[in-house]
């Protein structure tokens, strides 16, 4: 804060002299003054704004700790919040999505003009939004408790996945601690037997090592991270029509499959690849690289874009692909699946 906002512009007092020196606004018109001026000027009921200039009219009820140190953001999250306190109509109250962002850019339009309109049209939007909250006062109060519900909802939320995270911390942690015991231990007890047991040293390290490894199983059974969201899922409200993209292909949605995915493939290409130890790492299996590559092959066989476009159009589309049949269509949609075998690199 500068130096002359430490100086109370009423009294001239100063925070240098005075610590403890707190500053307050009033939302009429955001005009500062210190504390003790509030109490020495509108302590017998209220009294014009002490600023030059200035003829509101102000209620030491009304003073409040000025939060930011910039006015204008202080003044803006103010009416911001009277504003939307009054127009809280939810999402579920609308028919669409548009009419609800229609919504919500009037609430920044009508605090955009509360802000930076002229006096008339701040006066005429003031008038309509006192009379819109006591036309649908209980509507604002009802939306307004549900907001405070969820609020609260949403920090108990936050503060139980807190606690939950934590105790998967403190397991993991305990968890590195006993493997790294039962690795040193692992350790004394192959140099102990091979120190004392007439057995070859290939059978003893194959027995400390199926020991070690029956230890690491029972460990990690135990070992069961606690859910950080399951408790705490919301049921959401399904529209009448899944907003989800379109897709030309369909491949996805056709139910049965087209293709049966075989055991074995003669491919010398993508074989080799379910031995490469980096590829294991990830996940990667032959049957799920085979399964995606015949899918892609197989992605949007029997469909017609233009019939399925309209059936959507008339009402009649479940969200699966609109086979078209025809002479010349080698498809055959009624079968449950096609054996194929790919005898060649894929």
């Amino acid at each position: 804060m500068s130096e002359d906002g430490d100086i109370c512009p009423i009294c001239k007092s100063s925070r240098y002299l005075n610590p403890d020196m707190k500053f307050l606004v009033n939302p009429q018109c955001y005009h500062k003054m210190c504390e003790s001026c509030v109490d020495r000027l509108f302590a017998y009921g209220p009294v014009t704004c002490p600023h030059n200039g200035c003829e509101k009219i102000l209620r030491k009820n009304k003073f409040k700790t000025q939060i930011f140190e910039d006015v204008a953001v202080e003044k803006e999250v103010d009416v911001r919040q009277r504003v939307m306190s009054v127009m809280n109509k939810r999402e579920d109250e609308f028919d669409t999505l548009n009419d609800y962002n229609a919504y919500l850019e009037k609430i920044e339009d009508s605090i955009f003009t509360l802000l930076n309109g002229t006096a008339d049209e701040k006066d005429a939007l003031t008038k309509e939004i006192e009379a819109y909250e006591k036309e649908h006062k209980a509507e604002i109060i009802a939306n307004n408790k549900l907001r405070d519900e969820e609020d609260k909802y949403e920090q108990q939320k936050e503060d139980w996945m807190k606690e939950q995270r934590k105790a998967n911390y403190l397991m993991a942690v305990e968890e590195q601690r006993a493997a790294q015991e039962d690795k040193e231990a692992a350790k004394r007890e192959l140099v102990h037997q091979l120190a004392t047991s007439n057995k070859d040293a290939s059978s003893i390290e194959q027995n400390v090592q199926k020991t070690a490894l029956k230890r690491s199983s029972a460990r990690t059974v135990n070992f069961q991270p606690m859910p950080t969201s399951r408790y705490f899922e919301k049921v959401k409200k399904e529209s009448s029509k899944p907003e989800t993209p379109f897709t030309p292909f369909n491949g996805d949605r056709q139910i049965p499959a087209l293709f049966e995915v075989q055991d074995h493939y003669d491919d010398k290409v993508i074989e080799p690849l379910a031995h490469d130890i980096q590829h294991q790492a990830g996940g990667f299996t032959l049957k799920a690289a085979y399964a995606r590559i015949l899918q892609q092959a197989f992605f949007g066989l029997g469909v017609d874009v233009q019939t399925e476009l309209l059936a959507e159009e008339n009402g009649n589309s479940n969200g699966t692909a609109v086979p078209v049949k025809t002479e010349e269509d080698p498809v055959k949609l009624e079968e449950p699946s096609i054996q194929v075998k790919v005898e060649s690199t894929v």
